[in-house]
């Protein structure tokens, strides 16, 4: 994010879909960034209090907020980043029809991207569901990051590696 939009700080990030693994993380490092984070999501799949109250403090510490929504419309007004993860994660296969029942209205769609600001870019951890999650006209439109974020997997986890092993942790 910081690479393609610059300043973190005062940002507007839109999770849209369950919070998962990836938005928990998402919401951490908002909170520690001064990001404003939204979380757009229908009941049942929404963060813990404990997980929000986790974010909050330092959120607030930076001058920034963390907010759960139901409607995606009302997260992405004014979004710097959209962002969004996979319905159906590994050990839910089962869940998958109820879950896309749940989740239709939650798609990132070209019409859904068009109320963020002017500039409002599309990322997405992968692997990606085409026409599930997000459209195949935004994932790879010209406001998709993915193929980007995805290039800088590698270095990431070798910065990570190299860390650790100066670190000595085992």
């Amino acid at each position: 994010i910081r690479q393609i939009v610059g300043q973190l700080s005062g940002l507007r990030l839109a999770f849209i879909g369950p919070f998962t693994n990836v938005a928990r993380s998402l919401l951490q490092a908002a909170a520690i960034t001064g990001i404003d984070m939204v979380v757009a999501c229908p009941a049942g799949y929404e963060p813990d209090s404990e997980t929000l109250d986790l974010a909050r403090a330092p959120a607030s510490a930076q001058g920034s907020q963390v907010h759960v929504l139901a409607r995606p419309q009302d997260a992405v007004v004014d979004a710097d980043v959209v962002y969004t993860d996979a319905w159906v994660s590994i050990g839910e296969e089962d869940e998958a029809e109820k879950r896309h029942r749940d989740l239709s209205a939650y798609q990132v769609s070209e019409e859904l991207m068009n109320l963020g600001k002017p500039g409002v870019v599309f990322m997405h951890c992968l692997p990606a569901r085409r026409g599930e999650e997000v459209a195949e006209e935004v994932i790879d439109g010209p406001r998709s990051l993915v193929w980007r974020q995805v290039a800088n997997h590698v270095p990431a986890e070798q910065a990570l590696i190299r860390w650790l092993i100066m670190k000595g942790v085992h």
